[in-house]
């Protein structure tokens, strides 16, 4: 089909920003992304902060709280670029194959809401209070935050964020190759390349037993609470990674007719989406005529081949 003349490169800025502000309230994930972001905040706020963790006993000579302290091959705050910017960065990679707004963001709001179903259990685990195998060394400091901070051993809390983010991008990268299908050949290199993710958590969690920051009890509960997080979030988002048909496909929602009070939310940028929709319903964009944000339609786009 002839295509016309391509809409301005301005108008087709105004309408992706006016649709994905469209798209993200009528179709409801602004309330996923503000629910996923109000539980992390609370999970970091009230319990080690507003509710301290126990002070369970503990008696001298113990030789499992005797090791000394040593330095983290990844800090407490160098973590959450590694869990989040190498997930992100290699699912933005995969774009440039697929083209998919929508498949990008389902994976972004996935390992959101994976960081706050597993800070949901872990950081509330914590206030049990058990003490880290450097424990003496804390106290011999004196420092309360530095005491604090040893008696939440259990669950890990680096296993449990690595295995969380790095199980979900292992689960993304299968359900893209389809390794779980009846048409699958099992290439054991593409088995392999998806394990790499969780090969990756998998030495940052033992870091933290070589460091002497947690025990095996600590990092197997970290490992368990990370992939069940990742799985259920991944599941959340995407359809049946056992499908062959649906492997990888994320689950769009229905947008129904912009309703009046969003009308007057955009103003004179909604007479745009509706211009920009029209013209790509005659062939103007490559995306789904639906909305400029949503990508490749199902049928037929190339992140599902």
């Amino acid at each position: 089909m002839q295509r016309s003349k391509a809409l301005p490169l301005g108008l087709r800025c105004r309408a992706a920003t006016m649709s994905a502000v469209r798209w993200l309230l009528l179709a409801g994930y602004i309330w996923d992304w503000l629910l996923a972001v109000t539980l992390i905040i609370v999970n970091f706020t009230i319990p080690g902060e507003v509710i301290p963790p126990l002070e369970r006993m503990w008696f001298p000579n113990d030789p499992t709280l005797s090791y000394p302290p040593t330095r983290s091959w990844l800090s407490e705050r160098g973590k959450f670029p590694v869990e989040f910017g190498i997930p992100l960065l290699v699912t933005a990679l995969a774009q440039v194959h697929s083209r998919s707004l929508l498949d990008w963001h389902h994976f972004a709001l996935a390992l959101i809401e994976a960081f706050a179903i597993e800070s949901s259990f872990k950081k509330w685990m914590n206030l049990v209070g058990k003490p880290r195998p450097d424990w003496y060394a804390r106290v011999a400091t004196g420092d309360p935050a530095v005491m604090r901070d040893g008696r939440t051993s259990y669950p890990s809390g680096h296993a449990a964020e690595t295995f969380m983010a790095f199980g979900l991008l292992s689960l993304y990268l299968m359900a893209k190759l389809k390794l779980f299908t009846r048409q699958s050949q099992g290439h054991f290199a593409k088995v392999m390349l998806c394990l790499l993710p969780l090969g990756f958590a998998a030495f940052i969690t033992m870091s933290r037993v070589a460091a002497y920051k947690h025990d095996f009890a600590d990092v197997n509960a970290g490992m368990l609470i990370g992939l069940c997080s990742g799985v259920l979030a991944y599941l959340i988002n995407y359809k049946n990674p056992l499908c062959h048909e649906t492997a990888a496909r994320p689950r769009v929602r229905p947008i129904p007719a912009t309703p009046a009070w969003l009308k007057q939310l955009l103003g004179a940028d909604a007479e745009v989406v509706s211009n920009a929709s029209m013209a790509q319903e005659a062939g103007l964009g490559e995306h789904d005529a639906r909305d400029p944000l949503l990508g490749p339609t199902e049928a037929g786009a190339a992140w599902t081949a």
